[in-house]
């Protein structure tokens, strides 16, 4: 049954969280408000609007011609698939990394990006990630902005021509056989990841500013990658919105 979509909207230790880390880094490398200075001027508001979506309801089949999809074997080898099964995104995949890119562009200053993700019942280790305002999405002169949570916790990534910094990370437990919804809201250089437990209801919420060069792609992805197995994760209610 789908898992409906409310009103409001890392650190483990060892070798297997470094890969992990190693790994994504590699694969990047190959609503609205504005107050004035002035008490006396009203706050300028915009409102959210759904520029897209995909509750993914449609005949077993191929992901569709919405996304462009990316699997790319790690150092170690490994294979992966994409594919709509019961309503549901699956990714099935070993050691790989991967991409979804949606084929179409969203403009505005101030956007989000959010879908549920369910984590296998056991197996290796996943990773899974939302991304916007990325211009050449999935190539290696790619730049943008992505918010992941990796097995302990939430990080939110930029990435320039294909090399990427970390602006945030906060430890945050991912488990087994759990939905959860992870977001990104980017209002120009601010920057906000969220990640709830759909089954527990607990979550955290990492702010942060990227005081660099300010990027303002329009292209926006889900993405992820997995190490120590297979690892099938189910997506669902992918939403794409802009502040208007």
């Amino acid at each position: 049954m789908k898992t409906p979509r409310p009103d409001s909207r890392f650190t483990i230790h060892g070798s297997r969280f470094t890969i992990l880390v190693t790994l994504l880094l590699a694969f990047f490398a190959s609503g609205c408000s504005k107050s004035s200075d002035s008490g006396d001027t009203p706050a300028v508001t915009c409102t959210w609007k759904t520029a897209f979506s995909d509750d993914f309801t449609r005949s077993d089949t191929l992901v569709g011609t919405n996304y462009q999809v990316i699997i790319t074997p790690t150092p170690y080898g490994g294979h992966g698939s994409a594919y709509v099964k019961s309503g549901t995104l699956w990714i099935v995949s070993d050691s790989v990394f991967w991409a979804l890119i949606y084929t179409h562009t969203v403009d505005g200053s101030k956007s989000r990006v959010s879908i549920d993700c369910t984590t296998p019942a056991s197996g290796g280790t996943p990773a899974f990630a939302v991304g916007g305002k990325f211009t050449s999405a999935g190539t290696g002169s790619q730049s943008g902005y992505f918010a992941a949570a990796m097995q302990g916790g939430l990080g939110i990534y930029k990435i320039v021509n294909g090399s990427m910094t970390t602006l945030a990370t906060q430890t945050y437990p991912i488990e087994f056989n759990r939905t959860y919804r992870i977001s990104l809201t980017i209002d120009g250089g601010s920057l906000t990841a969220v990640i709830t437990n759909l089954f527990s209801g607990s979550g955290i919420t990492l702010s942060t500013t990227d005081t660099g060069t300010i990027l303002s792609g329009n292209q926006y992805s889900i993405n992820g990658n997995s190490l120590g197995g297979q690892v099938t994760l189910l997506f669902d209610n992918y939403l794409i919105e802009a502040c208007q």
